[in-house]
């Protein structure tokens, strides 16, 4: 028995570990960090992974691998802190038959008020099924590049390329992803940190953009040793194995009625 615990033990615990590590996948969502306006010459690009990864994680404190010391040292910009730094989370796949099953993800400043259940912010302009498939492109395309961490501003896998210069200007490359959606997910820190909306919209059947979805919120600090992010997931879904453990405690608060049932009879 202890050495089962001891096995199921190791494996939660590689899980864990791994939900830090992707290799760049098709939708997955990609956090860009960037000051070119500051005199940063480098970009930096994190991997958050699916959308279902982030939901793992919903409420828990994550580290984005590098700490604020080294962002400051590491040609971002940062030196003078991160007032003026852009933040960006896009996502998205294209490619799907018949369109239907594209999606895009795109980020807009929350103002405070947001909660888990409502944003603190309004959804950008709305897609048409085309847009959707475009900017999914370029958000697929940055994930599966595989090119993460420190990244050079003038490089086509930057972020200050592919998606947006700053709050106010779309990316510097052709075809990017702000100029695709018609609409930049890039907001601007006033502060030590920020909170961004995180928005998703699919295309249906018949091409049917299905409006964009309010997934919860995205806090990027940069305030401490460490830089960190925490996700708050918009609405909570039981994982496939919490319906069996409800079901199973139905089955018994059932067979409990019915004893005590025949107690009383």
């Amino acid at each position: 028995m202890k050495k089962l615990t001891k096995i199921a033990v190791l494996a939660l615990s590689a899980a864990l570990a791994s939900q830090g590590a992707h290799a760049g996948t098709a939708g997955d969502l990609i956090l860009g960090l960037n000051n070119p306006d500051g005199g940063g010459v480098n970009d930096y690009v994190i991997d958050l992974g699916s959308f279902a990864t982030l939901s793992g994680t919903a409420n828990v404190t994550q580290s984005l691998g590098i700490t604020t010391s080294a962002l400051e040292a590491s040609g971002t910009g940062l030196g003078g802190g991160p007032v003026g730094f852009g933040a960006a989370i896009v996502g998205g796949k294209n490619g799907a038959l018949g369109n239907t099953g594209n999606f895009v993800f795109t980020t807009t400043l929350d103002n405070g008020t947001g909660t888990a259940s409502a944003p603190g912010s309004i959804a950008p302009a709305a897609p048409g099924f085309a847009t959707i498939g475009n900017a999914g492109g370029v958000g697929k395309a940055l994930a599966v590049s595989g090119t993460f961490g420190l990244v050079a501003s003038s490089s086509t896998l930057s972020f200050t390329s592919d998606i947006a210069k700053d709050a106010n200007t779309a990316g510097t490359g052709n075809g990017n992803f702000t100029a695709q959606l018609g609409s930049n997910p890039m907001s601007q820190m006033t502060g030590d940190t920020i909170t961004l909306d995180l928005w998703k919209d699919t295309v249906n059947s018949g091409n049917n953009p299905s409006g964009w979805v309010y997934d919860g919120n995205v806090t990027i600090d940069l305030s401490g040793t460490t830089a960190e992010y925490t996700y708050d997931l918009a609405s909570a879904v039981p994982e496939p194995g919490a319906y069996g453990l409800f079901a199973g405690g139905g089955l018994l608060l059932v067979a409990f009625g019915r004893q005590l049932r025949r107690q009383n009879a």
